[in-house]
């Protein structure tokens, strides 16, 4: 399920929209499950399986689905700011109908930003209650409690050191690996303070359970030093082979969402990712799929050029030094952005050109160990690079127009998808 304005490529009266996959690469799109009613807009939430009914809302056939959302209500008469409050919906057949709860909204505020209720199923874990709920709040991340996922009661809050400059919190999670407990967010970083990752994105902070809420016991990491990997949430009940969360994110970037030159696909998501930590509590990531090569190339002098289309995905495994680079079609030479990727022994760097939109053109850069081989997803309008086993992740979108090809100077493998 994902936040969608069916009006327009940019943002609009927010719905939820449903998909479904079999192999987490290809998805089915089952049209909107959730629209804007007299509560207001429908944006961000999670959904979890109520496996003991504990809500009361099943109907004794089978488990009831609850999904915790937030109703945005825009400024109007009488109301001079916009304000957020908590609502829930229910599904008895599995997910595919929905049916909103009578007596929304189940948390209120006058806030303007109080918002992405993430539901956690704290069963076997000791907590104080069954159900904890973590919920972006301004400066700060907010903890309620719950038996039933309808009645909430405040449980403290998580509030980082300002060291890290972040200026303001949405779509937290919260992820479990045995006795380990790992805060993600998203953040906007203040413009006039330090910005130790550069800029906004999704960050994770190993922390505990105390009095006042969480409490972090590390650094802050930053899961994609890319532009474009925002907002990331991971799917309740599923665990990897290593006991991994799988997380998915938004893939724009606030600073030109609305702006970019895609139009029609402003609202992309990433390729969902398997999550999990290493001795360190460094969080690393990897694609859920294996990559079964279509073809293997050593290139030389001569770059491997493949030609795309909207419909075509490249999987592609690097070794050492290479160069790819994605660009218009040669039939296309109007099109004026171009997307390049560079690694040699000891770093990785990421180079966007669009001449006609500056704030586009940037260049990314990451550490890279160069016995490991690098991994990059080419989708229709992005790339994501994962290489250091997970450690090092970049993600940005691409926008060299409807038809393009890719070239790489290198040895590796590549996989197409169709």
């Amino acid at each position: 399920y994902y936040q969608h304005f069916p009006g327009a490529d940019v943002w609009g009266p927010m719905h939820w929209r449903h998909a479904v996959s079999a192999d987490l690469i290809h998805w089915a799109d089952q049209g909107i499950v959730l629209a804007p009613d007299h509560n207001g807009y429908i944006f961000s939430g999670s959904a979890v399986v109520d496996v003991d009914n504990t809500s009361g809302l099943g109907d004794g056939d089978e488990p009831p689905v609850i999904a915790a959302f937030t109703h945005h209500h825009e400024p109007g008469p009488g109301r001079p700011t916009s304000t957020q409050s908590q609502s829930l919906a229910y599904s008895l057949d599995g997910g595919w109908a929905w049916r909103k709860y009578d007596g929304n909204p189940v948390i209120v505020s006058d806030r303007v930003d109080f918002r992405d209720p993430k539901v956690i199923d704290m069963a076997g874990t000791g907590w104080s209650a069954r159900w904890l709920m973590v919920l972006a709040a301004g400066d700060r991340i907010e903890l309620l409690r719950s038996d039933d996922l309808i009645r909430w009661v405040e449980a403290g809050a998580f509030v980082p050191d300002r060291y890290y400059g972040f200026d303001l919190f949405e779509c937290p999670d919260l992820l479990r690996f045995c006795d380990r407990w790992f805060m993600l967010f998203s953040a906007d970083i203040k413009a006039d303070e330090p910005r130790p990752f550069g800029m906004n994105g999704t960050y994770a902070v190993p922390g505990r359970f105390v009095t006042a809420g969480f409490e972090a016991q590390g650094p802050a990491q930053c899961l994609d030093v890319g532009p474009d990997f925002y907002a990331a949430q991971t799917y309740h009940g599923y665990r990897g082979s290593d006991g991994e969360y799988l997380m998915q994110g938004w893939m724009n970037n606030w600073v030109y969402a609305g702006t970019h030159p895609s139009a029609g696909t402003r609202g992309l998501l990433s390729a969902p990712r398997l999550i999990g930590p290493d001795a360190d509590d460094r969080l690393r990531q990897r694609l859920p799929w294996a990559h079964r090569p279509t073809e293997r190339f050593d290139s030389g002098d001569e770059p491997l050029v493949m030609s795309s289309t909207p419909s075509t995905a490249f999987d592609v495994v690097l070794e050492g030094q290479f160069t790819l680079t994605i660009d218009a079609a040669p039939a296309r030479p109007e099109a004026d952005s171009a997307l390049t990727v560079k690694a040699n022994g000891s770093g990785m760097r990421l180079t966007r050109s669009v001449p006609s939109m500056p704030t586009l053109s940037r260049a990314f850069s990451m550490e890279r160990a160069y016995d490991q081989p690098v991994r990059l997803l080419v989708d229709h309008g992005s790339i994501e690079v994962l290489t250091d086993d997970g450690l090092s992740v970049m993600t940005a979108l691409v926008f060299p127009g409807p038809d393009w090809s890719l070239a790489v100077r290198g040895s590796g493998s590549i996989m197409i998808i169709s």
